[in-house]
C-alpha cells in the first residue's frame, strides 16, 4: 500500500468514527429530549394554535385569501421560533456536557434542531388546514416558499443559540440577542446609513418576518413593534427575496455551528491544561 492510499484509508476510518459518534450523540439526545418537559411544552403549542386564531381573526377581520388568514394564525411565529430554538439548542441539548468531540456536539445540535423545526412545520400545517377550510382562495406556492424561509430562519436561530450556549451557557441571552439586540442594531445601522439598509434587511433575525410577509401580513417581532411605535402599521423590516434570505440564513448557520465547536475545543484544551474553564462548565 502506498503512502497516499494509507492516508486515504486513515481518513476514511476517521470519518467513519466521527459519523458513529454523531449518530450515537443524536440518538442519546433524542431520548433525552423525549423526556424533557420543555420539549413537550413547545410541541403542545402546535395544537393550541387554533386558540389564538379566533381573537386574532376578530381583530383583523375577514380576508379573501387563505394566505393572509394563515399569516394571522402564525402571528407569534417570530417569538415562538426564537424562544424554542434558544431553549432547546442553547440550553437543553448542552446540559451535562463538559467535554465532547466536535462530532458528538454536532449530533446533539441536530437532535435539538428537530424540535424547533417540528414546531414551525406543525404550526404551518395547522395554519394551512384552518385557513383553507375558511377561505375560498389559497396560493399553495406562497405557503411553501414561506415555510422554506421560516425553516431556514429557524436553522439560524438554533445554530446561533447553540454557539452562544457553548460560550455563555445562557438561553435567555441567546433569545434576547435574537429578538431584541441584533434587530435593534440592524435597524439602527439602516437608519444611520440608508445605503446599508438593503444589506441589513437580510439579516436572518428577520427571516420569520419575511416568511409572514410572503403570506400577506406581519407578525409579532421587534421591527413590527418599532413600526407601530413610530406611528406606522404593523409592518416588519425584512428583505423581499426569499432565496437570498434562505441562503444567508444557511451560510451563517453553518458558520455558527463551526464557531461553537471551535470554542468548545479551545475550552477543552484549557481544561486539559488545568486552567480555569468557562462559566458554562461550572454551571453544568
Amino acid at each position: 500500500m502506498s503512502m497516499e492510499q494509507g492516508i486515504q484509508a486513515e481518513a476514511s476510518i476517521t470519518n467513519e468514527a466521527a459519523a458513529r459518534q454523531m449518530l450515537a450523540a443524536f440518538r442519546d439526545q433524542m431520548e433525552a429530549l423525549s423526556r424533557s418537559g420543555a420539549v413537550l411544552f413547545f410541541l403542545l403549542l402546535v395544537p393550541a394554535i387554533p386558540l389564538f386564531y379566533l381573537p386574532a381573526s376578530t381583530i383583523i377581520g375577514s380576508t379573501p385569501a387563505a394566505n393572509v388568514h394563515a399569516s394571522i394564525i402564525l402571528l407569534a411565529l417570530p417569538v415562538v421560533s426564537m424562544a424554542s430554538a434558544s431553549a432547546i439548542c442553547g440550553d437543553i441539548v448542552l446540559r451535562g456536557f463538559i467535554r465532547a468531540p466536535a462530532a458528538s456536539l454536532v449530533g446533539r445540535f441536530l437532535a435539538g434542531l428537530t424540535v424547533p423545526v417540528a414546531v414551525v412545520c406543525g404550526a404551518y400545517g395547522v395554519a394551512f388546514a384552518i385557513s383553507t377550510a375558511t377561505c375560498p382562495m389559497a396560493y399553495t406556492w406562497e405557503f411553501l416558499v414561506s415555510l422554506g424561509v421560516a425553516v431556514a430562519g429557524t436553522f439560524f436561530f438554533c445554530a446561533f443559540s447553540f454557539m452562544m450556549g457553548i460560550r455563555f451557557g445562557n438561553a435567555v441571552l441567546s433569545f434576547f440577542l435574537l429578538a431584541v439586540v441584533i434587530p435593534a442594531a440592524c435597524l439602527s445601522i439602516a437608519y444611520a446609513v440608508p445605503g446599508l439598509a438593503p444589506i441589513m434587511e437580510y439579516s436572518p433575525v428577520f427571516s420569520a418576518d419575511l416568511s409572514l410577509n410572503i403570506l400577506g401580513s406581519s407578525g409579532l417581532s421587534f421591527s413590527s413593534l418599532v413600526s407601530v411605535a413610530l406611528g406606522g402599521r404593523l409592518e416588519s423590516f425584512a428583505g423581499s427575496v426569499p432565496a437570498v434570505m434562505s441562503a444567508v440564513s444557511a451560510i451563517l448557520s453553518l458558520a455558527c455551528v463551526v464557531t461553537g465547536c471551535r470554542w468548545a475545543d479551545r475550552r477543552d484544551a484549557r481544561c486539559a491544561k488545568r486552567q480555569p474553564c468557562s462559566s458554562f462548565v461550572s454551571r453544568y
